[in-house]
């Protein structure tokens, strides 16, 4: 649970300034509300100072002492109101002020205070009860701030009602200075006096928390969340690489898996003029239409001072490829992304929707086999964060970009006539991402606007994997395993959050989970026909760092 802290140090002006300090920590209420807990002994008598009386005499004579109530925060806060416990007044000519101010110290033991707003309420609170100061002024954290009580020039005794842990008779002149270098008179009329028995003000502060520290941790998983969905939709598109680390991709029926069941179709039957000798093209060299979904789970745990996230990404897909010669096939797809994104603590959730555009290509030469793909993301991203204080939720919407190279390559070697196929494989995936700036709507008081963010990942990965052709009566099936070890170096320029209505703003960059870990995937493919085919996916992390991910596909394509 949040806490202000309230204080009460008290200032005496003898020889030289002395603090005393109390600390009395009270709990958040709807939006902020802190307030002094001692219960109810005596009562303060606020009175104008006494005109033309010295520093010096107004001590020797035991006169009343004067009297301000300090607090102080522990986050940022922008002031509603202050509300006060009063007494029957005894006099009320001059009436009655409320103000919030701060306090600083000069050289030569001289304090002073400055105003930072009147407060508007009551100007005669001449009878006992609560009553409120409203106001919108902006605390930062660490500091203190203090509630000064004034009556006019015409004077008057107003019974601000005090709790009953103590104190002496103290001085402080609101709205100008104090010390011992003051030995003349002081013709100042606004000031709070009291000459019953000393302790604290009852009064309490009612704010609404501005928190800073919360929108940057929101902003700073936006990050991972565009990481974690680029991951889904790149997560082998088409799974192409599944089929060339099994060995397929190149027409030839002494090579690869999907070659040997590849028996081609036959164009011209001679039943044209121009074509009247048939001939049989084989099939791969036709077009192969897909369709694909993926899904992500990522579960980032909380890394030092930011917020941990779950993710969960959908990523359906549809595309074509084709054989451009024996060895070389291109291939495109269209991915939608629906991504949705939570963080511990109640912070709020991130929503990240758009397409992504892929296109690859794909060479195949006997043992050797590359892949070289380029994917461009365009998402939106809509925010939801919880401001607390029982405030409204703050809404954020703007849109990411993403642009991703990725290589790989591997050499296979083929055992029990082409059926069993293992080698090594490598790769190396690079994106580049950016989000740009917004401001949230919504969130009350408390709404913040967030600076745009760049970032890059650089992912390099070598492994082994293993497949194997299993022929059936319904279906060719093609097993296969694959284990690797990567490595992701994640750079980033850092953000920053500016509150909306407040002077609060806070910076960070992000912290990454670990660069190093294993990666151990698997998936079935089931050829039913030369044309029609379902492959299953499945993908996981392991040994890394603050970080569990888990991804898996289904694919579906036609040759035609």
């Amino acid at each position: 649970m949040n806490h202000l802290v309230f204080c009460r140090p008290v200032l005496t002006m003898l020889a030289a300034a002395a603090w005393m300090t109390s600390v009395v920590t009270a709990p958040l209420h709807a939006e902020v509300v802190v307030g002094n807990s001692f219960p109810d002994g005596g009562s303060a008598s606020v009175q104008p100072y006494p005109t033309g009386m010295s520093v010096i005499d107004f001590f020797s004579q035991n006169g009343p002492g004067v009297h301000v109530q300090d607090f102080s925060v522990s986050q940022n806060y922008i002031l509603n109101s202050v509300t006060i416990q009063m007494a029957n007044a005894t006099s009320t000519a001059g009436g009655f002020g409320l103000s919030l101010q701060t306090l600083s110290a000069n050289g030569g033991g001289t304090v002073t205070f400055s105003l930072v707003q009147d407060l508007a309420g009551s100007s005669n609170p001449a009878t006992a009860g609560s009553y409120t100061y409203t106001g919108s002024a902006p605390m930062a954290a660490g500091s203190s701030f203090w509630v000064v009580g004034q009556v006019g020039a015409g004077g008057g005794t107003y019974n601000w009602q005090t709790s009953s842990d103590g104190g002496s008779r103290y001085f402080v002149i609101a709205n100008g200075s104090a010390g011992p270098g003051i030995p003349g008179p002081l013709n100042l009329n606004d000031v709070l006096l009291f000459a019953s028995p000393g302790g604290g003000l009852l009064f309490s502060v009612d704010a609404t928390l501005i928190d800073t520290e919360g929108a940057l941790q929101l902003a700073l998983g936006e990050q991972q969340g565009v990481l974690a969905g680029s991951q889904t939709v790149l997560g082998d598109v088409n799974n192409q690489l599944f089929n060339l680390r099994a060995g397929g991709g190149e027409e030839d029926d002494e090579g690869g898996i999907a070659a040997s069941l590849d028996e081609g179709v036959v164009l011209g039957q001679g039943d044209g003029p121009e074509s009247p000798i048939a001939r049989r093209v084989r099939r791969s060299r036709q077009w192969e239409a897909f369709t694909t979904v993926n899904y992500g789970n990522l579960r980032l745990s909380p890394v030092s001072s930011q917020a941990g996230v779950q993710v969960d990404s959908w990523a359906p897909a549809v595309g074509l490829q084709r054989h451009l010669s024996r060895g070389l096939t291109a291939g495109f797809a269209v991915t939608i992304l629906s991504s949705s994104q939570h963080y511990t603590g109640g912070l709020g959730s991130l929503n990240l929707d758009g397409p992504a555009l892929s296109a690859y290509l794909s060479y195949v030469r006997k043992g050797f086999w590359g892949n070289l793909l380029y994917s461009f993301g365009d998402y939106q991203i809509s925010s939801t964060r919880n401001p607390g204080g029982g405030l409204p939720f703050a809404l954020g919407s703007t849109y990411a970009y993403t642009n991703a190279i990725q290589f790989n390559t591997g050499w296979n070697f083929r055992f029990q006539n082409g059926t069993l196929v293992t080698g090594p494989f490598a790769g190396i995936d690079y994106l580049h991402g950016s989000i740009n700036a917004y401001s949230e709507t919504g969130g009350g008081i408390a709404g913040m606007s967030y600076a745009s963010q760049s970032f890059q990942s650089l992912v390099t990965r070598v492994g082994w994997s293993l497949s194997k052709k299993i022929a059936t009566d319904f279906a060719v099936i093609t097993p296969q395993v694959r284990l690797s070890y990567e490595r992701q170096n994640v750079s980033s320029n850092g953000t920053s959050v500016q509150a909306i209505n407040a002077p609060f703003s806070a910076s960070g960059g992000n912290q990454s989970p670990g660069q190093d870990y294993m990666v151990a995937g698997g998936g079935v493919n089931f050829q039913f026909s030369p044309a029609f085919g379902l492959l299953l996916g499945y993908q996981t992390q392991f040994f890394r760092n603050n970080l569990q991910a888990h991804f898996g596909s289904v694919r579906l394509s036609y040759k035609f």
